[in-house]
């Protein structure tokens, strides 16, 4: 099972009764671009709303979009935030019910149950909780108490050995004895006696918990990041407030936090000390080692899922490097489904094009404004759902070709074409002549490089190609050749930069090669 399709209509960001739908077709991954108020952290918020079994969970008409009704100068009594499963077809829906009717999450449903336990929902403001305490919590240790995110939440349900040999869940075992304690007020000496019990079970659990959880966290900070930092988790057990007042009688969690170890020196007041690459790092660390021990691969055929909304705002791209490479080493190759959002176009284009492990469907989120019924402008989000690679340039150039704007479309055409060659010389690592002047390495140095490569395909003896292979790679070589003569006019970036004739034809004929190209080079193997 894996999630399909995410609809989304009259929810915070995104009016009604329009609908807008994320739709991952083929893909396992959705990446999704969103400038500042399209409506991009809506899409998290839709997400983590959706899951949210707490008592105390907002309602659906708290977050019912507050312009519809406005622009349409009616009640709109719509909207929806729904989720779309595969094997077997399945839609979960979560719908805006009138004042006075009750909300009507699908928390109950046994889908959703068991998606929301395998879920991981990560923005920035959860990372900067792990690196900064809380004030009014922290007491005189500074360190945050990552107790309730830890135990409550991401370790829920991490598998731990009890006494007989039996496997139960750590977040179990935490939330029985909350409920003993509840149940047994009177200090009968059994009631104490068994407390006793089931806490020193419980903390003894978490402790060996911790100790995995750091190996891991190690591990990434030492094999991804390339830090010299180690962490050490610090956990001073929950206890029993036994001598209260029946009835106040409780168990009190313990306080969970790590000191952190940089070359060689230990820092308990590490934020004080690394940088804020590094900060984030381990912040990264700690959460997604939770979930890769936390949420481990089993047979129940529901899909794991990670949100990621703006994570990276305080890296620079060689420290947002590593995160591409986790989330294709660690989860997607593990079944995961990962859903990305950025505000950075840079990193989305670098993300869609170059994270070659992680088979995106990508979508382009724009602020947009309309007028209402009283002539007053409201922001909309406008989707945009870009094709793949080169392809999305053909469409482009098509549609200007439509408009008779030939030298926009041979300008869309001539940028299908260069992304299609230096996405075929960097698949293949080809040796490219090398300026330091960037400018000089121009899209025929690309286009050399494939020529030479195919050329050498056809020459292999050991393996020789397949009649078919020689078949498509002898048509890669014509289309080359046929590129070329477009080269001199409609592919010629001069072209563009002064009044050239260019006649409807050939760019046509331009766009058709381009096409012809992209499709030969995908059929030959890498």
């Amino acid at each position: 099972m894996k999630l399909q399709k995410l609809t989304l209509c009259d929810f915070r960001a995104f009016p009604g009764p329009g609908e807008y739908c994320f739709d991952l077709g083929r893909k396992n991954h959705l990446l999704i671009y969103g400038e500042n108020g399209s409506g991009k952290t809506s899409v998290f918020k839709a997400i983590r709303e959706f899951f949210d079994n707490r008592t105390s969970a907002l309602p659906f008409r708290d977050q019912k979009n507050c312009f519809s009704d406005h622009v349409q100068n009616v009640a709109l009594n719509c909207g929806k935030v729904e989720l779309c499963f595969d094997q077997p077809q399945q839609t979960k829906a979560w719908t805006f019910q009138l004042q006075g009717q009750p909300d009507n999450r699908p928390s109950a449903d046994q889908t959703v149950m068991e998606v929301s336990r395998r879920k991981g929902l990560l923005d920035y403001l959860s990372l900067v909780k792990v690196n900064y305490a809380e004030k009014e919590r922290a007491g005189n240790d500074r360190r945050p108490n990552l107790f309730s995110l830890l135990i409550e939440d991401l370790l829920f349900d991490f598998p731990v050995a009890v006494a007989g040999g039996r496997q139960v869940k750590l977040g179990q075992l935490w939330s029985d004895l909350l409920d003993f304690v509840r149940r047994n007020q009177t200090h009968r000496g059994y009631n104490l006696q068994t407390i006793q019990n089931k806490l020193q079970q419980f903390n003894d659990a978490a402790a060996s918990v911790m100790l995995i959880l750091k190996g891991r966290c190690d591990s990434i900070l030492s094999q991804y990041f390339k830090h010299p930092v180690a962490l050490t988790f610090v956990y001073q057990g929950a206890t029993y407030r036994q001598f209260s007042k029946v009835g106040y009688r409780k168990v009190e969690a313990g306080h969970l936090s790590f000191d952190l170890d940089f070359l060689g020196r230990s820092f308990a007041k590490y934020e004080e000390v690394l940088n804020e690459a590094k900060l984030s790092a381990v912040a990264l660390a700690v959460y997604f080692a939770s979930l890769i021990e936390g949420i481990p691969q089993g047979s129940s055929g529901y899909p794991r899922i990670l949100v990621l909304d703006d994570v990276l705002i305080g890296l620079d791209m060689n420290n947002r490097l590593p995160v591409l490479e986790i989330l294709e080493k660690e989860f997607a190759v593990n079944g995961w489904q990962i859903i990305l959002l950025t505000h950075d176009k840079v990193w989305y284009e670098y993300a869609a094009h170059q994270a070659t492990g992680i088979d995106w469907q990508c979508y382009e989120l724009y602020a947009d404004f309309c007028l209402d019924a009283q002539a007053d402008r409201y922001e909309l989000p406008c989707l945009r759902k870009p094709n793949d690679g080169a392809g999305n340039y053909l469409q482009r150039a098509r549609a200007q070709l439509t408009l008779h704007d030939d030298k926009a479309a041979a300008m869309y055409a001539r940028t299908a074409y260069e992304q299609a060659v230096s996405k075929y010389c960097d698949d293949r690592h080809l040796q490219m002549r090398f300026y330091k002047n960037v400018a000089k390495i121009t899209s025929d140095s690309f286009l050399q490089a494939v020529e030479t490569d195919l050329n050498s395909r056809l020459t292999l003896t050991t393996p020789a190609p397949t009649p078919d292979e020689l078949n498509d790679l002898n048509a890669a070589l014509i289309t080359c050749k046929v590129i070329r003569l477009h080269r001199q006019q409609v592919l010629n970036p001069l072209s563009h930069a002064h009044v050239v004739p260019l006649t409807r034809p050939e760019v046509d004929l331009a766009i058709q090669s381009v096409d012809t190209l992209i499709s030969a080079l995908g059929r030959i193997p890498k």
